[in-house]
């Protein structure tokens, strides 16, 4: 098989122990342009594997480091890294600099990053500073990260990322942590700060991305933001369903809540949301609502 990986396009490899993967991979760096691989143990990472050529890139069970080794390709469209290792928030910045760094603004279309949970969760944030990162990337239509960090972004930080990003269809940077039952902390058993964002975000995103049909990011509705003068006129017609995180207070506005995402996004018709005990009640008179409108 070695001897034919240079006239490869297309490459998926599910390894349980892998050695000398360089090596292996070495003769495909200009003619491979989609790498699916799953390794569970990788005995000798290196710093870059000069896969030129790639345009997709699939990566399972490994850590940011590894990831951000593959990705070297100015051609890379797609950039999906599942079931991941990520130590910290500065393991998660490592790979977005490196995506930064060696991908193209105007090629690079969809960024997808899933963390593996553990039974032991550290805690830490992703920031402004990771979505940052992807500004320049004009063209992305896709961003997709959940992972055990918390999301800590204010309306400010969001109005400074988002404008950049004005194709965007699906944006979720969702906090992954297990349900009740299953293994790990748990919404009963874990008390969460509020989120920094507010409904006001979600402007930025109605503003600035006509194209977003799916949206979910970590919010509260305790404030309900006035619309005047530009903001009015906005009608984002193609986001059908909002995912706002867990425990986004409501303190019983309901309609009110209810009318202003109606009013930025008049397709909703599907709302996410792990609330508090003491808002189940009003958040599913608002999910109600968002289905019968």
């Amino acid at each position: 098989m070695a001897g034919r990986i240079g006239s490869l396009h297309t490459l998926k490899l599910h390894f349980y122990y892998s050695q000398d993967l360089h090596i292996f991979l070495a003769p495909g760096a200009q003619c491979l342009r989609s790498l699916d691989l799953a390794i569970t143990v990788l005995a000798d990472p290196v710093d870059a594997y000069a896969l030129e050529g790639l345009r997709y890139l699939r990566i399972r069970k490994q850590s940011m480091a590894f990831a951000g080794a593959l990705v070297g390709s100015p051609h890379i469209e797609e950039i999906d890294v599942l079931e991941a290792t990520i130590a910290d928030s500065d393991a998660l910045a490592q790979l977005m600099n490196k995506i930064h760094g060696n991908c193209q603004p105007d090629v690079l279309r969809r960024v997808r990053i899933h963390e593996r949970l553990e039974k032991d969760v550290q805690t830490w944030h992703v920031t402004r500073r990771h979505l940052a990162a992807l500004m320049s990337f004009h063209g992305l239509v896709e961003v997709d990260i959940c992972t055990t960090g918390e999301l800590s972004m204010t309306d400010v930080d969001w109005a400074a990322v988002v404008p950049q990003w004005c194709s965007l269809r699906v944006f979720k940077v969702k906090q992954a942590f297990s349900r009740r039952g299953d293994i790990g902390p748990t919404p009963a058993t874990v008390k969460a700060p509020p989120p920094d964002a507010t409904l006001g975000a979600l402007i930025t995103f109605a503003t600035h991305c006509p194209e977003l049909e799916e949206l979910a990011l970590q919010l509260h509705a305790t404030t309900i933001p006035t619309l005047v003068g530009p903001q009015l006129t906005l009608s984002q017609n193609r986001l059908y369903e909002l995912d706002i995180g867990r425990d986004c207070g409501i303190h019983g506005m309901s309609t009110l809540v209810f009318d202003f995402l109606h009013s930025l996004f008049p397709s909703l018709r599907t709302i996410k949301v792990d609330p508090k005990p003491d808002d189940y009640s009003n958040w599913g008179l608002v999910q109600w609502q968002a289905r019968m409108a």
